[in-house]
């Protein structure tokens, strides 16, 4: 890619300006390593054309090397869009299921192996597979926050039993690969109990979050001016943090997000006198008055011991 096109010294000799673009491949060793030799500098040495067509072809004969199956499957991952990170995600995990190991012995059989049961169906279907699985296991070891793959598939039509069994041996190759780096189990396990505390933490932050914004959506459509509403919003979400949500030492963790958002902001609106409205606002987050009001009664004792009576 030319810098200074108007420079007469960038287009051959010592002083070239140029820039080789990148191969994003799967395996590094895959990498083409490219030379770049120009036409005007070749003439210097000699004048035979055909020997330096003959030198280019046996260059590219070299360096070529064909697209793996893995690569196949990064190249559906961009067509998603999923952006540069999740890519990157992808080649990590597409590199520890279907490319050999250097201890293979320890963490085999290799996914790539153990297609069988998607027998007669094209290339492209195996890929795709592949890439929703891919998804599905960088979300349970909470390499990325749940995609919903579930559209992906939907989009490819592949079948859910597929995916589903390719997961199971994305997961038990990768945890393979971790008692393999541990070299205990114990230890291994150890990890993955840390690990699935973290995907509950991150599972439970993003379920109040979804209510939390519904809520604000709920109440803009009332009558309530943007003070109130602000008040409501700020007083709900100050009790999540003093509830300890999310988290491990949260108080109503087994509370459902959608009833727990429902019960504070029953009390917020008893605490700043505003009326008539809950009854709305239980019906838009998918439950009824009524529920909530039992729910509530049932749990008053220890809501008012961590946020204070009404």
């Amino acid at each position: 890619m030319q810098l200074d096109c108007e420079n007469p010294n960038d287009i051959c000799g010592e002083n070239a300006q140029m820039e080789a673009g990148g191969n994003n491949r799967v395996s590094n060793r895959n990498r083409m390593n490219g030379t770049c030799i120009d036409r005007a500098d070749f003439r210097h040495i000699t004048n035979s054309r055909n020997y330096l067509n003959t030198l280019i072809q046996e260059h590219v004969r070299t360096n070529y090397q064909r697209p793996t199956f893995a690569d196949n499957c990064i190249r559906h991952i961009r067509d998603l869009g999923l952006g540069l990170e999740i890519e990157n995600i992808l080649i990590g995990i597409f590199r520890a299921c279907l490319i050999e190991a250097s201890n293979e012995d320890d963490v085999a059989p290799l996914p790539r192996n153990e297609m069988r049961f998607m027998t007669g169906r094209s290339a492209a279907y195996r890929q795709r597979v592949c890439v929703v699985a891919g998804l599905r296991a960088a979300a349970s070891f909470s390499l990325c926050e749940g995609i919903l793959s579930t559209c992906y598939s939907e989009r490819w039509a592949l079948e859910r039993a597929d995916c589903q069994r390719m997961t199971k041996r994305f997961v038990a190759r990768i945890k393979r690969m971790i008692v393999a780096a541990y070299g205990d189990a114990g230890e291994a396990r150890a990890h993955e109990m840390s690990q699935q505390r973290r995907r509950t933490q991150m599972h439970r932050d993003n379920e109040l979050s979804a209510q939390v914004c519904l809520l604000r959506q709920i109440l803009e459509t009332t009558d309530l001016d943007n003070n109130t509403i602000r008040s409501l919003m700020r007083q709900v979400s100050g009790w999540i943090r003093q509830l300890g949500e999310p988290g491990e030492d949260a108080v109503f963790a087994n509370v459902r997000a959608d009833m727990l958002i429902a019960i504070l902001i029953r009390r917020a609106m008893r605490r700043l006198n505003v009326r008539n409205l809950f009854t709305i606002t239980a019906c838009g987050l998918g439950l009824s008055a009524g529920g909530v009001a039992q729910r509530s009664s049932n749990l008053a004792t220890e809501i008012d011991r961590h946020i204070g009576a009404d």
